[in-house]
């Protein structure tokens, strides 16, 4: 196995990190023991202020490149950047709070290998707490159609390998979408017909705690997802959006569509109420009501009778 991976095309890892002693150390050890060797690890630091760099520097493996920004460097330049300096025909991602299982690499190398139509392969994945300990497993659909994203993102970003060559000519992630940048992309990627699949196998440990990404900026993330939406599966033109709002995005909201509307303010409830905030969530309902009372009462209805069932995304 070892001599027929030597003779393939390396992998280049793109990981851009901030401010994430905790994690970073369990990150890199997870990619630098991956049964497949034949890669090199790009670390982008976005000017971390703690530890973190620090940390990275004491890893002297010559696969590592790792680039360093004084200045605050956001993530997606981070991205960008690291697509930009990788030299491997296949880019893999990694997140700086998450660990990869030892044999993801090789496991998603293999399938590109037997599948030259193939364009992005994701992998079902393990949520994690801060001390390791397993929250849930999520099996992801196989085949991921274009008409999947619909429903949202299907695939874990930090699981994420595709073809390098692909991705440049779809111009890498677009610096608009503040959040949500990898769904965007994927979207984009989906609409053009390349073919988009998940590993069945969980081989990715996803990292859910209060300072994650995720837990601070998910009231910006639903607006971006609801916003994605609209443009692939409705009649917003992303390039009309880009020239009105340029990066000054304080009025997005306001260019949805009445259905992408009530989609945020769902999305919103059921979070609030996840989060045991129900005033919060009883607010958006309010505001839901006011775009469509009849949907608006239907739900809370069903809430009441079901509460549990708020909490599913397909509802």
């Amino acid at each position: 196995m070892k001599d027929f991976l030597k003779m393939n095309p390396k992998i280049s890892i793109i990981m851009p990190v901030f401010n994430c002693e905790n994690f970073v150390a369990q990150s890199i050890e997870s990619i630098l023991n991956q049964s497949f060797k034949d890669f090199e690890f790009i670390i982008i630091d976005g000017g971390s202020s703690d530890g973190t760099v620090k940390i990275i520097r004491k890893y002297k493996d010559k696969r590592l490149k790792i680039i360093e920004h004084r200045e605050r460097f956001d993530l997606i330049k981070s991205l960008n950047e690291g697509l930009d300096t990788a030299e491997g025909e296949i880019i893999a991602r990694q997140d700086a709070d998450d660990i990869s299982n030892p044999q993801r690499l090789a496991k998603q190398f293999h399938k590109f290998h037997l599948d030259n139509d193939l364009a992005v392969l994701g992998t079902s994945y393990i949520c994690i707490d801060e001390k390791d300990r397993m929250i849930k497993k999520e099996f992801l659909k196989k085949e991921v159609r274009f008409t999947d994203f619909k429903q949202g993102n299907r695939l874990c970003h930090g699981s994420v390998m595709f073809r390098k060559d692909m991705v440049l000519k779809e111009n890498g992630y677009d610096p608009f979408f503040i959040s949500c940048e990898d769904y965007e992309l994927l979207c984009r990627i989906g609409s053009k017909g390349y073919k988009i699949m998940n590993l069945n196998k969980p081989l990715y440990y996803l990292r859910v705690h209060d300072r994650s990404v995720s837990a601070i900026k998910w009231q910006e993330q639903i607006l971006y997802t609801c916003l994605i939406k609209d443009i692939y599966f409705g009649n917003l033109k992303k390039d009309i959006i880009k020239e009105l709002l340029t990066r000054d995005h304080k009025h997005l909201y306001s260019i949805l569509s009445p259905e992408a509307k009530k989609d945020y303010h769902l999305s919103l409830a059921r979070k609030y109420i996840k989060s045991k905030q129900y005033i919060n969530g009883l607010n958006e309902f309010l505001k839901l009501a006011k775009l469509n009372p009849k949907e608006a009462n239907r739900l809370m209805i069903a809430a009441v009778q079901n509460p549990s069932k708020v909490l599913d995304e397909t509802w």
